[in-house]
C-alpha cells in the first residue's frame, strides 16, 4: 500500500499517448454523463464511476505490451472539478519499474514511470467495484457525493491477502459514525476458488500435528491466498505446536486475527484465547481477549462464551460489577444451553459468591484452554469483510488499524 506521510510519487516520462476506441472514458459508451453537482470540495459528479474492472483489464493488455510480467497495483479515482479519472498503476517485478494507464471522458493516456512509490501488491482482477465501496460507506452514515477513492491490496493482520477501497466524501462533514474512509474485501485469488470446506482445513490441520509436512504447506498456501478456513487452522497448527513445527503464539495470533476479520468464529475465539492467557499482548493485557471473544460467542461458540463470562468476571471494577457479574452470567446461561457443563458450575459459583458464602477473590471459574479448529461455518467466495468494533477490535500492532 503507497504510504502517503512518506512516499512522494517519482517523476514520470511521458512515454505515449494512446487512444483506445474500446475505451473512451469512465462511463460506457451507451451511458448518459450525470450532471455536475456541487459537493462540498468543487463540482464533482453525483454517481461515482462504475466498470472499473473492465476498464482495468483494457489497462493491463497495454501494461503487458510494456512488460510482459506487469501486475496491477493501485486503482487511483479523482475529481477534477467537473469529472473523475481513474489512474492505473502497475508494477513489473522484472526490473522494479512502473508504468500508469489513465482513463476519463478524454483520450486514454499510457505513461512509463521509473522506481515505484505506489506499492507492489498485485490486485486480482475481478476486485470490488468502486459504487460497491461507496455503497458500503453510505450503509456506515457517509453522507453526500464523493470526490474519489483509491484502490489498493494489503496485507489483513501482516499475513492474508485482502482488497482495500478507500472513500473520499466531497464535504468533510460527515457523521461522527464516519470517522475512517477504508472498505475492505475478500481478495479473491485469481482462479475464483472457493474458501476451503471447515472439514479440509481440519484434515489438514490433522495431518499437519502429526508431522506432514505437505499438508502443513497446502494450509500455509491456501491461508497465504486469502482462504479464511486455512488461515483459523495454520493458527490453531503454530498454537499448539505440531511435529517439525514449533510453537509461534505470535505468528498464530497474526492468523487468528487475519481469520477473525473475516468471521471465522473459530479463529476470533483463538485470538481472544492467546491474549487471555498471556501468550500475546502486554501483561495484563487480559482485557484484549473481550472484543474477539464477544465476535466469536455472538456468532454462537459456546467455548467463547463461557470464557468470555470468565474474563468479564476477572476484570471486573468495582463501580461495573453489578453489570459485569449479570453480563457473565448471561453469557454462561447461553453455553449452558448447548451443553457445556463448566458453565451451570460458574452459575453454581455466583450463586455463592452472591450468597456471601465466600469472598469475591475465592471464587473458582472454569474456562477452556483448548484452542479450537475451524468449524462449520464458510464464508461466501468473496464479498465485503465485517468492519466494526463490536465484530473485531483494533489490533494496528498487527497490521491492521480500524478506525470506525
Amino acid at each position: 500500500m503507497r504510504d502517503r506521510a512518506t512516499a512522494a510519487r517519482l517523476s514520470i516520462a511521458l512515454s505515449a499517448v494512446l487512444t483506445l476506441a474500446t475505451v473512451s472514458g469512465c462511463r460506457r459508451s451507451d451511458e448518459t454523463p450525470t450532471p455536475p453537482s456541487s459537493g462540498g470540495g468543487g463540482f464533482v459528479y453525483a454517481e461515482p464511476p462504475s466498470g472499473l474492472p473492465k476498464l482495468a483489464a483494457a489497462a493491463m493488455k497495454q501494461a503487458r505490451s510494456w512488460h510482459a510480467d506487469a501486475v496491477l497495483v493501485n486503482v487511483e479515482i479523482k475529481s477534477d472539478g467537473s469529472q473523475f479519472n481513474t489512474t492505473f498503476e502497475f508494477y513489473a517485478p522484472s526490473d522494479m519499474t512502473g508504468y500508469v494507464v489513465t482513463t476519463g471522458p478524454g483520450p486514454q493516456t499510457a505513461q512509463s514511470a521509473g522506481a515505484v512509490s505506489w506499492g507492489t501488491l498485485p490486485i486480482p482482477p475481478d476486485f470490488a467495484d468502486f459504487p460497491d465501496a461507496v455503497a458500503a460507506m453510505r450503509a456506515r452514515g457517509m453522507k453526500g457525493l464523493v470526490s474519489g477513492g483509491t484502490l489498493t491490496e494489503v496485507k489483513l493482520c501482516a499475513t492474508m491477502p485482502v482488497m482495500r477501497w478507500e472513500v473520499t466524501p466531497a464535504s468533510g462533514d460527515q457523521p461522527p459514525s464516519v470517522t475512517g474512509s477504508d472498505v475492505y474485501f475478500y481478495a479473491s485469488p485469481e482462479s475464483g476458488a472457493p474458501p476451503m470446506d471447515s472439514s479440509h482445513a481440519n484434515d489438514l490441520a490433522d495431518r499437519a500435528l502429526k508431522g506432514d509436512v505437505g499438508a502443513l504447506a497446502s494450509l500455509r498456501d491456501a491461508a497465504e491466498r486469502g482462504d479464511p478456513n486455512a488461515a483459523t487452522d495454520l493458527g490453531y497448527v503454530l498454537a499448539v505446536g505440531a511435529l517439525g513445527a514449533a510453537k509461534d503464539y505470535s505468528q498464530a495470533g497474526a492468523w487468528s486475527c487475519a481469520a477473525g476479520y473475516q468471521g471465522s468464529p473459530a479463529a476470533q475465539f483463538n485470538y481472544g484465547l492467546l491474549f487471555d492467557k498471556g501468550w500475546i499482548g502486554d501483561p495484563g493485557s487480559m482485557s484484549n481477549s473481550v472484543p474477539p471473544y464477544y465476535a466469536a460467542a455472538n456468532q454462537g461458540m459456546a467455548q467463547a462464551q463461557l470464557n468470555l463470562g470468565v474474563v468479564l468476571w476477572k476484570i471486573h471494577a468495582d463501580s461495573d460489577l453489578i453489570r459485569l457479574q449479570a453480563q457473565a452470567r448471561d453469557w454462561w446461561q447461553k453455553a449452558a444451553a448447548q451443553g457445556v457443563d463448566a458453565a451451570n458450575k460458574n452459575i453454581a459459583a455466583l450463586g455463592a459468591w452472591n450468597s456471601q458464602t465466600m469472598a469475591f477473590n475465592q471464587v473458582t471459574l472454569l474456562e477452556t484452554s483448548d484452542f479450537a479448529k475451524a468449524i462449520a461455518w464458510n464464508p461466501p467466495a468473496k464479498g465485503l469483510i465485517p468492519y466494526s468494533k463490536i465484530n473485531f477490535p483494533d489490533r494496528p500492532t498487527l497490521g491492521w488499524t480500524q478506525n470506525d
